[in-house]
């Protein structure tokens, strides 16, 4: 199973940031929430089964980073990704990969797209067999 959600999101990174901490968290609450609602939909599905994810977040700006401030500026939306499907994001579950893209001058973006080793087909099959043992276990 694959799912691909686009966040309108504008990212910075905060290795070399001098900002206040208050706008810090605020940012980051934003990204929770932005992150949070988008995911909402597909994070049980997500974790039915007990399987390894892959999660690659694609940062799209018309700059571009270095690979460790990268990472700093993608921090809110992995911790985000990581509370909605409810997984510590310094664990084993899940396994987070980075990329960037350049776009238009005013564009922003995080592109995360979260994998299974399952397919659709998959899963349609054993929901369709659950309720094939629902069904028998009521008569």
């Amino acid at each position: 199973m694959k799912v691909t959600v686009r966040v309108p999101l504008r990212t910075k990174p905060e290795g070399n940031g001098r900002e206040h901490w208050r706008a810090v968290a605020k940012r980051r609450k934003a990204e929770h929430l932005a992150v949070g609602l988008m995911l909402a939909r597909y994070a049980p599905a997500l974790r039915m089964y007990d399987e390894p994810l892959v999660c690659t977040m694609t940062r799209i700006s018309a700059g571009k980073l270095d690979s460790d401030n990268l990472q700093s500026a993608l921090k809110g939306v992995r911790d985000a990704v990581a509370k909605s499907l409810g997984v510590d994001d310094g664990g084993d579950v899940v396994e987070w990969r980075y990329k960037q893209d350049k776009a238009q001058r005013g564009t922003y973006w995080v592109a995360i797209e979260i994998e299974t080793g399952r397919t659709e087909d998959d899963l349609t099959d054993t929901k369709s067999n659950m309720t094939a043992n629902d069904a028998s276990t009521q008569k």
